[in-house]
């Protein structure tokens, strides 16, 4: 009787230490299987770029790779240099050179792109009837132009505390970034306000 106890124990012993080993081997697999899934997801994650170009054709921003006509004359020139002077913005401790070059990227930049059409589209707009202008669509025109600057600049991820040490490379080239954006945004500030100035003047009526 002692030794069927005895073997009747071993055996449930055995069957308890099997079971044990397989529940652990399955909450382990379980725990692989939910990492796995965790690190697919970081890897599918969308970059910030993606992410931005959806919302911007999203919002209706893309006009698509349109590579229309894109200048700086004298007077975009000036006010361009006017919205890059002030003391403590990127521009602050730029020489004359640093300065041409950055101009020279953003127009570059700017010419790729669809700002020239972007830019007909307003003074479209601006001048269209004379004087008679519908002021929330040109407002509209000029907010998306600005909001795809801003959604561009975004992606860039521009290290803006880096900047403050241009004298290392990581320092030298955010600060650049952050130029070429500044740059931009003054030229198309400087675009925007030479169309509402120069929209032919409403037509008199004859005098009876």
């Amino acid at each position: 009787m002692v030794d069927y106890s005895r073997r009747l124990n071993l055996v449930l012993a055995i069957l308890f230490a099997f079971v044990s080993v397989i529940a652990a081997q399955a909450q382990s697999s379980d725990g692989q299987s939910l990492g796995d899934v965790a690190r697919t997801q970081r890897q599918t994650k969308p970059a910030a770029k993606v992410i931005d170009n959806d919302e911007m054709t999203r919002r209706g921003l893309d006009h698509g790779s349109v590579n229309a006509s894109f200048d700086c004359d004298p007077d975009c020139v000036k006010h361009a240099k006017a919205g890059t002077s002030y003391g403590n913005g990127e521009f602050r401790n730029a020489t004359e050179q640093q300065w041409q070059d950055s101009f020279a990227a953003a127009v570059a930049d700017l010419a790729q792109g669809d700002w020239g059409q972007r830019l007909s589209e307003i003074r479209e707009e601006a001048c269209r009837n004379s004087g008679d202008v519908d002021a929330k669509r040109l407002h509209a025109l000029e907010d998306e132009m600005f909001t795809k600057l801003r959604l561009e600049a975004r992606a860039k991820n521009i290290d803006e505390a880096a900047a403050a040490h241009p004298n290392d490379a990581a320092g030298a080239e955010a600060l650049r970034q952050l130029r070429l954006v500044r740059m931009k945004q003054a030229i198309l500030d400087g675009k925007v306000d030479i169309i509402e100035h120069s929209c032919p003047a409403p037509a008199k009526a004859p005098v009876k």
